[in-house]
């Protein structure tokens, strides 16, 4: 949920310094109110407390809460959509009430009784005034909750404290974030020299007054919001909640246990009353982590539909390191070693391997180290993506894709420059895979058991195994397959309007088109298959060949998880047909992936019926045509080679935090989108459902496979 509330517009919007004076100070009003009953929590909390220094700890929280006040008033008494002079002067609600609110903060932070002394000064030295107003509905539910759990007699220390620690860990993390993307874009402007600017706006360094009219621009209250949010003291004002949390927690504890030594008898009961006040802890805090959700949004979604992330009507993913933890190639020959003895493929294997790393230095060096790139006037045709390669029959349809613009046209001329250059890469791909081909290397897999000893546990080596190499990053699962569900609902509901699946409530908007597939250069679809539980007509990848004719004979050997053993090898009854050791190319290298990613543009613009978004996602230079290409690519991962070619083609990565609210602002921006993990990619997508999959993918455990 932390990732939905980061992603929100509103609270981009903040961080990328476009949000409205009106709705800022509309939400300012609102968490006002929500403050003052933050505070009546924290003091209901202290009525119950025995401890002196939990007493001491919460006088100091409320006094925070006090000072947190401060940087509302100030915003609300904005005209104009700026503070201007007030601010260089250091008047109130600006570097003044800045200092003193950390101040406090440290004070609480460590449980100092300089805290109260602090609350009492500033009580009489400032003029903190919120304008009474009619609590929206969001903010009445949480503040309703808050005061109904902290009030009730049923109620610990820890229970309100478990409403109550979200809001600072959230608010703590928000602020930290946007505040490292703004300083990213800061960084970057300076590189990339005063004459281009960046489209987000940039700030000085956080708690500084502009100097600059450049810099100016950033609204006033947004910085400062931004200023005591990312601060180290609102940092440590987190934590000092969250250990009161652990600590109170931990007393009840006790407390229960020295309550049942004294009743007696009551062994068998503990586990059970121990897992129900723990559920409780847990269901308070996700319950205000949806609250805090609903608070942003509230002051977002008025007049608006409510946000369901960037939706796009197709996405494509790479499969190895993209969504696999690591490179799972290796798998194959270490699989014919199960089934034709060790000694058969591992060494073979090693030696195509440090020949193919030792090829690939030598050509990357002059791609990445060679002469600028030359860049081709744009040209109304695609024919840098037409008949390459293999299928070299069935060229991609010349239409455009991109919406005639001088930033279309230029991204068309860079991915034509970028094509050009990167063909060496496409040429040695294709000679890679037929060197392992030519060895007879992968010869001799039973492809029917292949998927079940990829899902077993049998031994690679003393510290891995199958099925622990095939699994899947973070969270990938849970959102691979609910777009996989959004394609099959929506299929269902374009074939018929009075049916559904299953799972279409759950959907944002089961009857729009939406179109999912996996691209690879893997060498095998029933390694991607295995993996992600997808059916194969959802990837497009190399194949290796059965003796069939084709991967995995009759039945492809996708659905068959029959776990394999002695009995399964080369030359029993049981065992279907056998690799016969050549790959068949079909995605080769760079070029390969954005004629294919064409395709299924083409595809889902035909199929749908319109030509909506679309989002690519990649961790290598072998996806950088297709990130390019898309009209939002997503960078998984830390590969510096990517990072390096991306830089060379005069592109940028930069955060998937930092992708514009307004898309008209990303207009002369090339660039691609650096995801930290799949529930970033998750909620950026498909927006609060998003978090809500990836959490649900989170309570069902247990491998990612």
């Amino acid at each position: 949920m932390a990732h939905a509330v980061l992603h929100h517009p509103f609270v981009r919007s903040i961080g990328q310094g476009t949000l409205p004076l009106p709705l800022f100070q509309a939400y300012a009003a609102q968490d006002a109110h929500f403050l003052q009953s933050f505070a009546k929590a924290y003091a209901h909390a202290m009525t119950k407390a025995e401890d002196p220094k939990t007493v001491v700890a919460l006088s100091g929280m409320i006094a925070a809460v006090v000072e947190e006040l401060e940087l509302h008033s100030s915003v609300l008494e904005e005209e104009g959509g700026m503070q201007g002079e007030s601010c260089k002067g250091g008047g109130n609600g600006c570097a003044t009430s800045s200092n003193s609110y950390r101040d406090t903060r440290e004070n609480a932070a460590n449980g100092n009784d300089v805290a109260e002394e602090s609350r009492q000064e500033t009580s009489s030295t400032t003029t903190t005034t919120i304008p009474p107003l009619i609590p929206s509905p969001a903010c009445l539910a949480y503040t309703s909750f808050l005061i109904s759990k902290a009030s009730s007699p049923s109620s610990s220390i820890a229970h309100i404290l478990a409403a109550l620690t979200p809001c600072m860990r959230l608010y703590a993390h928000v602020g930290r974030r946007l505040v490292e993307v703004v300083e990213e874009g800061m960084a970057e402007g300076r590189e990339r020299g005063a004459g281009e600017s960046l489209s987000i706006p940039t700030i000085p360094n956080v708690g500084e007054v502009p100097a600059s009219s450049s810099s100016s621009s950033f609204p006033p209250s947004l910085r400062a919001w931004l200023d005591v949010y990312s601060s180290p003291a609102f940092e440590a004002s987190a934590a000092a909640v969250e250990a009161l949390l652990d600590t109170e927690a931990a007393k009840e504890r006790e407390e229960r246990r020295r309550r049942r030594e004294e009743e007696g008898g009551m062994e068998g009961w503990q586990e059970d009353e121990e897992r129900r006040e723990e559920e409780k802890l847990f269901s308070l805090y996700l319950e205000a982590m949806n609250l805090e959700y609903n608070f942003f949004a509230e002051q977002w979604e008025r007049g608006r539909e409510d946000w369901k992330g960037y939706q796009p009507i197709l996405l494509v993913t790479d499969f190895d390191s993209t969504c696999s933890l690591s490179d799972t190639t290796h798998l194959l020959p270490k699989a014919a070693g199960y089934f034709k003895g060790p000694e058969y493929s591992l060494s073979k294997w090693e030696e195509l391997e440090n020949a193919y790393l030792a090829q690939l230095a030598q050509v990357m060096r002059p791609l990445l180290e060679g002469s600028p790139l030359s860049f081709p006037p744009p040209s109304s045709s695609s024919s840098f993506t037409e008949g390459q390669g293999q299928d070299a029959a069935a060229p991609v349809e010349a239409t455009s894709f991109f919406p005639p613009s001088s930033f279309s046209l230029m991204k068309e001329r860079d991915l034509a420059a970028a094509a050009a250059h990167l063909s060496p890469l496409d040429a040695f791909d294709v000679r890679a895979v037929e060197s392992v081909s030519a060895s007879n290397l992968l010869k001799g897999i039973d492809l029917s058991l292949l998927p079940g000893l990829l899902l077993s546990s049998t031994p690679l080596s003393t510290s891995s195994s199958f099925v622990s190499s095939l699994a899947l990053q973070p969270h990938c699962a849970p959102v691979l397959r609910y777009a996989d569900a959004l394609v099959s609902s929506s299929s269902s509901s374009s074939s018929s309007s009075s049916s559904s699946s299953s799972s279409s409530s759950c959907l944002p908007n089961p009857s729009s088109p939406f179109f999912f597939h996996v691209l690879s250069v893997s060498w095998s679809s029933l390694l991607i298959t295995t993996a992600t539980g997808l059916d194969p007509s959802r990837v497009t990848c190399n194949q290796l060949e059965s003796e069939g004719g084709r991967e995995g004979g009759k039945e492809d050997g996708v659905r068959s998880i029959a776990s394999p053993d002695e009995g399964g090898r080369e030359g029993d009854s049981k065992g279907g047909e056998s690799s016969t050791g050549k790959i068949k190319v079909l995605v080769d290298g760079p070029g390969g992936k954005l004629r294919h990613f064409r395709r299924l543009q083409a595809k889902a613009a035909r199929e749908g019926g319109r030509e909506g978004k679309t989002v690519y996602i990649g961790d290598s230079v072998t996806d950088i045509l297709a990130l390019m290409a898309a009209d939002v690519g997503i960078v998984v991962g830390h590969s510096e080679t990517l990072r390096k070619m991306v830089k060379k083609i005069g592109w940028e990565i930069r955060p998937l935090l930092a992708f514009p609210v307004e898309e008209g602002r990303r207009e002369g921006r090339r660039a691609v989108w650096a995801a930290r993990d799949w529930a970033e990619i998750g909620v950026f997508l498909f927006g609060r459902r998003g978090a809500e999959v990836v959490g649900e993918g989170e309570k069902e455990g247990g491998r990612e496979v």
